[in-house]
């Protein structure tokens, strides 16, 4: 076959997989329209059956029909909808660096549909915007803490805060010694679930502040000593600590209305008990982190009161007499002007 003829059938061939599915069959006349426009390349339409009945008998799966031809395609590893959903959730990631988003965004939409990836520019637009990350080791960091979680090792790194500058700082010169055993996605954050040295107790750290993570020749701390961890699964642990505070796990009784039962599902799953229901209002028991409790109370004050432990209630009073004393001050001094 000469070198004009091979370079056609490779066109169409490409043509066929980028336009043409089995609900979108493409007419001869659009096939040779997108030669000439494309490629620059004249074909008649009977030069046109030839190729593509050569290309049938090459073994390529190609449908022809009255009303034209396809291609039949392998199955996509991911539906265009499935992809739209990861894609979502990397350009919402506060997790990593706007880089870093931009080419994970790009190799997602490279594995889409035709149709699909005419989509890249505008979501690439939304991802200059975003407030992504300033750490570039983020995605490095997830790979270390991985093998270090599936290795049993201990690793080591620093950990930063912002300062009144806007950037990023290291809380100590020295390094954290830390042993990892998972990782949590919580409140779009990921934190690391392990134990810092030298402490006995459980921690937890946000890989987006952490730097120069490096593994560790030690093994890690055995869980069991963590008093936390001792009878507590992941599942049950997150569902406790949704606000990733650390500290002691209690009985916390709250009187609510039923209409709020869509957002005690989501905080706590379907692990509380509903002990009675009356007018409209009911009782729940959930059992939670104090301190994440505290401030979910102060978050929907309007629709939920805490009943016990009576030290916990005491708390929350407290911040909301703070509140009023500080509004109503500022309130009055206004009104004085």
């Amino acid at each position: 076959m000469a070198k004009n003829n091979l370079l056609k059938v490779l066109y169409i061939l490409e043509i066929l997989r980028n336009y043409s599915s089995e609900n979108h069959l493409l007419q001869r006349k659009k096939i040779i329209e997108l030669l000439q426009n494309q490629y620059e390349v004249p074909c008649s339409t009977r030069s046109l059956h030839t190729y593509i009945r050569m290309l049938q008998e090459d073994g390529y799966p190609i449908v022809r029909k009255k009303v034209g031809c396809y291609i039949k395609k392998e199955p996509q590893e991911f539906t265009d909808a499935e992809l739209r959903m990861l894609i979502d959730g990397v350009l919402f990631s506060r997790n990593i660096s706007q880089k870093q988003a931009k080419g994970l965004i790009e190799r997602l939409f490279s594995a889409g549909s035709h149709s699909f990836k005419k989509r890249a520019e505008r979501f690439l637009r939304h991802c200059k915007k975003m407030p992504y990350s300033d750490n570039e080791q983020t995605l490095k960091n997830v790979s270390v803490i991985q093998k270090a979680i599936e290795d049993g090792k201990k690793i080591s790194f620093h950990y930063n805060t912002y300062d009144t500058d806007f950037n990023f700082h290291p809380k100590k010169e020295e390094l954290y010694t830390f042993s990892p055993y998972e990782m949590i996605l919580s409140q779009g954050r990921y934190y690391i679930v392990g134990n810092m040295e030298p402490h006995e107790n459980i921690g937890h750290c946000r890989l987006d502040r952490m730097t120069d993570v490096a593994l560790l020749d030690e093994p890690v701390k055995d869980r069991h000593r963590i008093e936390e961890l001792k009878t507590t699964t992941l599942s049950e642990y997150f569902t406790q600590h949704f606000y990733m505070f650390s500290g002691r796990i209690i009985s916390i009784r709250l009187r609510t209305e039923e209409w709020m039962m869509d957002a005690l599902v989501d905080w706590f799953g379907k692990e509380f008990k509903i002990l009675k229901r009356e007018n409209g209002e009911m009782e729940v028991l959930v059992r939670c982190n104090e301190m994440a409790m505290k401030y979910w109370a102060l978050q929907y004050g309007d629709y939920v009161e805490v009943l016990a432990p009576n030290s916990l209630r005491k708390s929350v009073a407290e911040i909301v007499r703070g509140m009023y004393e500080v509004y109503c001050r500022e309130q009055g001094e206004q009104q004085k002007r």
